[in-house]
């Protein structure tokens, strides 16, 4: 495939979340085979969470880091002055934002973002440009010239996605303006293209990469630790899990949960925890940034969402050998755990059956890692090569279609 000028846009390259973490890992693929440019819609930070190749080009629709006392910039979240020595904190930079004329169903976007994002859009020097939101691909297909390709992409769900009529009408009319769109499950694709029939957008699944290399080996799959990781807020099941792992804590002394990542419902959970007398064998450990350690020194790895765009922790659990344990939320998990093959997929919500799947495999030694194998095989399937290789072939059946 010949080299191409890619622009991808996206809310935020510099933040935190699933969004920048897994686009920046694509755009860090891509930029050994093509020319890779990044257009971020806000800009807070002065490095970026996820580091950047610096063969990637990246500029900002509106940078919001303001100046301090001595010109130099900093963190917003400190407070500072701006260029007119008037103060400026996060707070008060948000209370002067109004929402999109265009998408003010997107808490993203602002008024004051409109008029200089679609200029980049206009001005964007690109064969084949990449939005990664709803409201950023609708955005696209208005103000991106003709001759540039368009190719959407979604990180969140079909459920979700089209909860209202003004989001489901966004999505109509912008997913048949790409010549793409891609989602991140095979179910999701699917429920697109029954929503657009006729449509001649190709409406294709890619998942994300995995974060980091496979290991060169499984995991030993040694000590007795369970372990889940994410956001300690409602969404990402928490209580759930601590629920179903009550009885194993007392059948199974030896084994704990260890349960990382920080958030709103720490003292809820933890509260959790201490009323039902588990504190001993379950235990909030906070937000980890050695994550690939963390995993290699467990044992199963448990995931109790209410719902999933594409879980990556599974996938990251996978790469590093560890056996799955998964309610079968929508949408990922189906996708990623192969029932009684690298894990356990258990119907969403059922408790005693996410405790039952949890016990066969810490009790089953052999089961274990046979699961754990298989799951460390899989997992390249996932491999930044691997994905980057099938979103080229997008690539080029979309330009071979516009020749």
């Amino acid at each position: 495939m010949r080299r191409l000028r890619l622009c991808i846009v996206m809310p935020r390259p510099e933040g935190h979340g699933g969004v920048p973490r897994t686009v920046i890992n694509l755009a860090n693929g891509l930029v050994e085979e093509h020319d890779v440019e990044i257009i971020g819609l806000l800009r807070w930070r002065n490095q970026p969470v996820f580091p950047i190749d610096p063969r990637v080009q990246v500029r900002y629709v509106q940078d919001l880091r303001p100046y301090g006392p001595k010109g130099g910039r900093r963190d917003i979240t400190r407070g500072g002055v701006d260029e007119h020595g008037r103060p400026v904190t996060r707070d008060s930079v948000l209370a002067q934002q109004k929402p999109s004329a265009y998408v003010p169903f997107d808490h993203i976007h602002w008024e004051s973002n409109d008029q200089p994002l679609i200029e980049a859009l206009r001005t964007v020097g690109a064969d084949l440009i990449v939005g990664t939101t709803p409201a950023l691909n609708g955005l696209i297909v208005e103000h991106v010239p003709a001759a540039v390709a368009t190719v959407g992409q979604d990180h969140s769900i079909f459920q979700v996605r089209t909860r209202t009529p003004e989001q489901r009408a966004w999505l109509r009319r912008a997913i048949d303006g790409l010549d793409a769109f891609v989602s991140l499950t095979g179910a999701d694709a699917r429920d697109y293209r029954a929503m657009m029939p006729g449509s001649d957008t190709l409406i294709t699944a890619i998942p994300n990469a995995v974060s980091w290399p496979v290991a060169p080996v499984p995991a030993p799959l040694e000590r007795p630790v369970v372990v889940a990781a994410g956001r300690l807020d409602a969404h990402k099941g928490f209580d759930r899990l601590i629920d179903a792992y009550a009885p194993i804590a007392e059948k199974r002394p030896d084994w704990r949960l260890d349960i990382y990542g920080s958030g709103s419902l720490r003292s809820q959970l933890q509260a959790q925890i201490d009323r039902l007398g588990i504190g001993g064998r379950v235990a909030l450990q906070g937000f980890t940034r050695e994550l690939p350690s963390v995993l290699a020194q467990s044992s199963v790895y448990a995931l109790t969402s209410h719902s999933e765009g594409f879980p990556m922790v599974l996938l990251e659990a996978m790469s590093t050998g560890l056996p799955l344990v998964s309610y079968d939320c929508p949408r990922g998990p189906a996708d990623l755990v192969r029932d009684g093959v690298n894990g356990r997929l258990v119907p969403d919500g059922e408790q005693q059956a996410l405790t039952d799947a949890l016990l066969q495999v810490i009790d089953d030694e052999p089961l274990r890692r046979s699961m754990g194998k298989r799951a460390w095989l899989d997992a390249h399937a996932y491999e930044l090569p691997v994905i980057t290789q099938r979103w080229n072939d997008v690539f080029e059946q979309v330009l071979a279609g516009r020749r």
